[in-house]
Formats: structure tokens, C-alpha cells, sequence
């Protein structure tokens, strides 16, 4: 797999029509063009650009003073420079990941180190001038990346299994094609699932096996040993540094059980893990799930078990709250370190944007099959198309991912570091400005700060929007507050639980406003309980002396005897509850009927602190519209949700 499409036109530096970007000082310009003469005594092509006067000359003493990382690699290698001046960069990218994937064959472990390392080496530095060029779009340059890391992954992978078979550890299908019916899977996760890699990413892999037993060699050995010891192997192929670098940094930390769990994992045990210990985080994570080397078809099989995990059947709108909280979590870790000039993890960044995109992946995508992509941009653009996001939004936020992410990409090969964040050192700042093709740093602050509060709006919007609870608590004077989510019961029915809290001081929960009718409701929300009329809230002697011997269950009063307990009026249509209302004390006791003198009854139910209802819908379609908008309610933490 590449980046490269048909339609891309032909990448050559020395085509340039125009120098996109700015050198960083003419005294780093004098030090690149003193390094260029040095270069060029070995290399013509090089030496071709010192007397010239062009676009590409210009281009490349700016490039390289902008990124210490690309200077470095033109110092430690001029033939880098060189064939990026004679050649096309997707040719040489295409020749070089494909050298890659092909280095399995090395005759030693150390050789095929040197090998990855190099290749890394000879496509980070082509990328880089391409997508600093404008040659490469906002997406393609992560394309590339991701393509060199399946190459390497699966290079590394297929030595050490053709490697296994010479010791006799076990016997492979075809030599050749040594991950073919390999019963290994390795998963990519993340941005390498999602193709969408940075130049300092690392790359978070899941191994997994087709079956227990044992491997079929001469030496047998138990499969969950064998795999565990392969995928250990893989991550030191790619990750130790030697005097050639690292490939990628690997990470296996999203396997089931975390860092105490196996290293590699059966099929039926990951089946097992997540269908009994399975987090809504990890439904998140596994949105990017893709198979990436091993047996890529056990692969496919493997993911089309999980689905059910990650994708529900019906309308999941409980994905709100799981990735709401999800985001808590990580809003509290990222406030802890400082945020506010964090590209992924502030406010407004790619993380924001990303949980936008999956909260309708997460919600829909058991019915809508275009939705379960790992990519971003395609599932985004998707979104606008079938109507799900106005596509004027879809579009702004398209154009927020690339900028960010362009800005991220600069950042992280201005000098090979795995960093999110903004510079503070005035000369990378001038060259991050420069990469991007901006004046300085106060617009590239005005223009960080549109596209973040653009993104930060429709975050908000989603997931924090107040105004249904402010239309409630208008009604009731009191707080809202969700117990549990929407969920299908009685096999067509659909309820949701809400909680209502009178403020202090009130006469109970009585309805400030009149019951609605058919007509001049519009889309407005209105909940009233007819019966609940405000009387003397009992002195705690009249309350029950005994304490209850088990724990109280509520009282729930049926439509039979609570005529018109509830009635939701949305779309002009009423929708009338099933269930009605659970009763809290005043003195934050709960009562039951069994637990309460038949003469107290009605004065322990005179003035309720607290009334909650199950509200019915006969159809998905009831409740669609407004589900969405009744879930932004925040959850008690004395009540969590069920």
C-alpha cells in the first residue's frame, strides 16, 4: 500500500515553479549553501544546484534550515539530497518501501536492522521535502509513513518466522511467503490502523494467534510461547537503536489486560476478554483496528468476530457518555501537564476532533457500514454527505484536521522529537511558521486559534451543549440529572431514566408551568406530573422508626395509578410513558411500600426531595431526535450509570 493515486501529478523538486516557504536566516542559508558545496564534490547533482538560480535551489537552503533532523540526514548521506533532486519522489518512495517489506531475506538479524534503518532514513527525508514542497497534499505525507511501517512490520515478521522454520520451531506453508497461513495476526491500532502516522510516531500493534496447541516444527513449542516470544522479537527488530537509529518505537500496551497480559493472545481469548472484560475505551481504540502483517485474512476474520464488541446493532447512543467520560479522563491528565499549547491533547485539538468523528462511528456504525472505516478524513467527509453533520461543518473540520495535522508533522521533523506541542524556542518557532508558510508567530497563534475554536464549538455542541438542561431545570426549578441510558426493552419499547432534584427550600416537585397540548408545542420539551401537589413535609418523628432490614427497593406506581404520569411532547407528537416514578424522601431516604405504615404512606410521599421517571418511546424514531440532546445531562457521581 502507498499513498500514491493515479490522479497525484508527477513530485519532482526540480519542477518547482515557486520556493513555498522561507529560510530561517541568511546566516543558516550561508551554512546550508557552504554544506551544499561540500556535498556536491561527490554528488553532481548537488553540484548542479550551487550556480543555479531556481526555485528548487531556494527550496531546498530553506528546507534544510528549518529541519536540523533533514540537514543531519543530507550530512550523514548526500545521496539522499541527490536523488531527491534527479528523481520523482513517489518513484523513490514506492522503490523504497518496497526494499523494505523485501529485507526479510537478509542472511543475518543485524543486516536486516541496517537495512529497516536505512530505508527509514531514505523515505522520512523524501517525505519531508515533500510535504514541505506543497508536492505532497495535507493527507499524503502520513500515507507514506504508514506504508514504510506495514513494510517494515512485515519485513521483521517474516525473517523471524522463516528463522523459526530453519531452527525447526515450526514448519511453514511457503517459504516464499513465510506470514501465508502463518496463523499469526498483528493488528495496527491507532494512527498506523488509521493510516495516518506521523513522522515520530509509534506504532501500537496487537498479536494475536489463530488457535492454541502447539507450533509444528521438529521442536514444537507452546503456541502461546512461540507468539509471545515473536511479537517481543518484532518490537526489539524495530525499536532498538543502533548506530544507523530506530525504525519505529513499538507499543503493545492496547493488547487485552494491558501490560499484564500476554504478550500475543488466542483468538478464542481475545473473543473471550472482550466480551466479558471489554472497556468502552476499548471499543474506542479498536475503531482503528487493522491488520497490518501476519496472516492478513485470520486478520480480517478476527476483526469481523470483534465487531459486535465495537459496532452495536441498534442506535448505541450510551457511546455519548463512555466517550464523554473517556474525554474527562483524558481533559484531567492533559490539565494536570498543561494543555493550552497541545496540537493532539488541548482544547480544540486532534483528539477533540477525533472523538467527534467516532462518537458517530461508535453510535451508528452497527447499521451503517460506511461509517466502520479507520480512516478519518473519508468517515468525516461521509458525515456531511448523508446529512448526519451539516456539510459546511464537515468541511470546516476537514480543513482543521489537515491544518493541524501539517502543523504537527512540521513540529515533530523540525527536529525528529515525539512532541504535540508548540515551540518555545524562537528559532524553531521561526521555522514552524516558515514550514507553514506564515509571517510569524502571532498568526500562526490567530490562525491556531480559528481552527481550534471552530473544532472546540462543535465539541461542545456534541457533547456539552447545556440548553436542554436549562430548558428542564426552567420547568421544574430544579437540577436534572441522568441514571441511566437509552436501551431497547420488551423487544420494541425504548426508555430512558431521568432524575429530578427540587432545590432547597421548594415545595416539592411541582410543575411551574401548565400540562401541554396537542397544539403551540412545537419541538419543546415539557415534563409534568399531575399528581404531585405540594402538602406538609413530615417532622422526622412521623417518618418510620425501624430501619429496613434489606435493602430499599423503590416504588414505582404504573400507569394504572398514576394516570398521565408523564407525557413528552417532541415533534408536535405526544409520547405517553409506560412506567412512572420512583419516590425519594425528604431527608434522603428512600421509601418502598412494604417499608411504610399503610397510615404514613401518604405523608411520606407528600413532598418528594426527588422524583425520577422512565420515559417510553414505541420506536426508534420517537426518541432519535431527542435522545441526543437528553444525554448531555451530566451523570451524578452518587449515581453512576447503569
Amino acid at each position: 500500500m502507498t499513498a500514491e493515486t493515479s490522479k497525484d501529478p508527477p513530485a519532482r523538486l526540480m519542477d518547482l515553479s515557486v520556493n513555498p516557504i522561507k529560510a530561517l536566516s541568511a546566516q543558516e542559508a550561508k551554512g546550508v549553501v557552504a554544506d551544499i558545496k561540500d556535498w556536491g564534490k561527490a554528488q553532481p547533482a548537488i553540484a548542479g544546484l550551487v550556480g543555479s538560480d531556481s526555485p528548487a535551489r531556494d527550496f531546498i537552503i530553506a528546507a534544510l534550515t528549518l529541519s536540523p533532523f533533514l540537514r543531519d540526514l543530507a550530512r550523514i548521506s548526500p545521496v539522499l539530497l541527490a536523488e531527491a533532486l534527479e528523481g520523482e519522489l513517489r518513484t523513490i518512495l514506492r522503490e523504497t518501501i518496497d526494499s523494505a517489506r523485501n529485507s526479510w531475506t537478509a542472511a543475518t538479524e543485524t543486516e536486516l536492522m541496517a537495512l529497516l534503518r536505512r530505508a527509514k532514513r531514505r523515505a522520512a527525508f523524501s517525505i519531508a521535502l515533500g510535504d514541505l514542497s506543497g508536492l505532497f497534499d495535507g493527507a499524503e505525507a502520513t500515507g507514506w509513513l504508514t506504508a514504510l511501517a506495514e513494510a517494515c512490520i512485515a519485513a521483521a515478521i517474516d525473517y523471524l518466522l522463516l528463522a523459526a522454520h530453519g531452527s525447526g520451531k515450526l514448519t511453514l506453508k511457503d517459504e516464499s511467503r513465510p506470514s501465508e497461513r502463518s496463523g499469526l495476526i498483528v493488528l495496527g491500532m491507532g494512527k498506523l490502523g488509521g493510516r495516518e502516522l506521523n513522522f515520530s510516531s509509534d506504532i501500537d500493534l496487537i498479536f494475536a494467534y489463530t488457535e492454541n496447541g502447539e507450533t509444528d516444527g521438529r521442536v514444537p513449542q507452546s503456541n502461546s510461547e512461540y507468539f509471545a516470544r515473536l511479537a517481543q522479537d518484532t518490537g526489539r527488530l524495530l525499536s532498538t537503536r543502533t548506530e544507523h537509529g530506530f525504525v519505529f518505537r513499538v507499543d503493545t500496551l492496547l493488547r487485552p489486560f494491558g501490560s499484564v497480559g500476554a504478550p500475543a493472545a488466542s483468538v478464542g481469548a481475545m473473543e473471550q476478554y472482550y466480551q466479558e472484560h471489554g472497556r468502552e475505551w476499548e471499543r474506542y481504540a479498536m475503531i482503528k483496528a487493522r491488520p497490518v502483517a501476519g496472516d492478513l485474512e485470520a486478520g480480517r476474520q478476527l476483526l469481523e468476530l470483534l465487531q459486535p464488541f465495537v459496532y452495536r446493532r441498534y442506535l448505541d447512543f450510551g457511546a455519548l457518555g463512555a466517550l464523554r467520560d473517556l474525554k474527562g479522563l483524558i481533559d484531567q491528565e492533559a490539565n494536570k501537564r498543561g494543555a493550552e499549547d497541545n496540537l493532539k491533547l488541548g482544547p480544540g485539538g486532534i483528539r477533540e476532533l477525533e472523538f467527534i468523528v467516532q462518537l458517530f462511528q461508535l453510535s451508528r456504525g452497527g447499521q451503517d457500514a460506511r461509517l466502520r472505516d479507520q480512516r478519518l478524513r473519508p468517515v468525516l467527509r461521509y458525515l456531511g454527505e448523508c446529512g448526519l453533520l451539516p456539510p459546511a461543518t464537515a468541511e470546516a473540520l476537514d480543513q482543521a484536521y489537515v491544518f493541524l495535522r501539517r502543523a504537527e508533522n512540521a513540529i515533530q521533523f523540525h527536529a525528529d522529537e515525539q512532541t504535540h506541542r508548540l515551540p518555545q524556542a524562537p528559532e524553531a518557532r521561526a521555522a514552524l511558521c516558515a514550514a507553514l508558510g506564515l509571517g510569524g508567530w502571532d498568526e500562526l497563534l490567530l490562525r491556531l486559534d480559528t481552527v481550534r475554536e471552530r473544532v472546540r464549538a462543535e465539541v461542545e455542541r456534541i457533547f456539552v451543549h447545556p440548553g436542554i438542561k436549562k430548558k428542564l431545570c426552567d420547568t421544574w426549578k430544579g437540577d436534572i440529572s441522568l441514571l441511566s441510558k437509552v436501551r431497547p426493552m420488551y423487544g420494541h419499547h425504548y426508555h430512558f431514566h431521568i432524575r429530578i432534584k427540587c432545590p432547597p427550600g421548594s415545595d416539592g416537585c411541582t410543575p411551574q408551568v401548565a400540562p401541554p397540548t396537542d397544539s403551540g408545542c412545537g419541538k419543546e420539551l415539557t415534563l409534568w406530573f399531575d399528581r404531585l401537589k405540594p402538602k406538609p413535609v413530615p417532622k422526622y418523628a412521623e417518618l418510620p422508626k425501624r430501619k429496613p432490614t434489606k435493602p430499599v427497593k423503590p416504588a414505582y406506581l404504573t400507569m394504572n395509578s398514576l394516570p398521565k404520569a408523564c407525557t413528552m411532547v417532541l415533534n408536535d407528537k405526544s409520547v405517553t410513558s409506560m412506567a412512572a416514578a420512583e419516590y425519594h424522601g425528604p431527608l434522603g431516604v428512600d421509601y418502598a411500600e412494604s417499608d411504610v405504615p399503610a397510615t404514613t404512606t401518604e405523608t411520606a410521599y407528600a413532598a418528594p426531595t426527588e422524583v425520577a421517571t422512565t420515559v417510553a418511546f414505541r420506536s426508534v424514531e420517537d426518541f432519535s431526535g431527542l435522545v441526543p440532546e437528553l444525554d448531555k445531562v451530566p451523570v451524578p457521581a452518587d449515581r453512576p450509570l447503569q
